[in-house]
């Protein structure tokens, strides 16, 4: 579980929280998610987030996450 910092000023990192396993990494920011096959993808190039492929997987640990990230860091909305 990963938490970034929040600030009013446009260049403070984005809030967010992350789950990674050894073949997946799921990021969740106020406005978005980014899912990568850390086995096919090691340098996260191509977010595989919304792709029916991998719904199963970013459900499961979407799960996780949200019980990971409780309480939510300041500036995380709802998942």
């Amino acid at each position: 579980q990963t938490f970034g910092p929040r600030g009013g000023d446009p260049h403070d990192p984005p809030t967010y929280c992350a789950i990674r396993t050894q073949h997946w990494k799921l990021v969740r920011y106020q406005r978005g998610m980014e899912l990568y096959d850390l086995q096919a993808d090691p340098w996260e190039l191509r977010s595989l987030d919304g792709r029916s492929s991998v719904a199963e997987v970013q459900r499961r640990l979407l799960g996780r996450l949200r019980e990971m990230c409780s309480p939510r860091p300041p500036g995380l909305g709802p998942f």
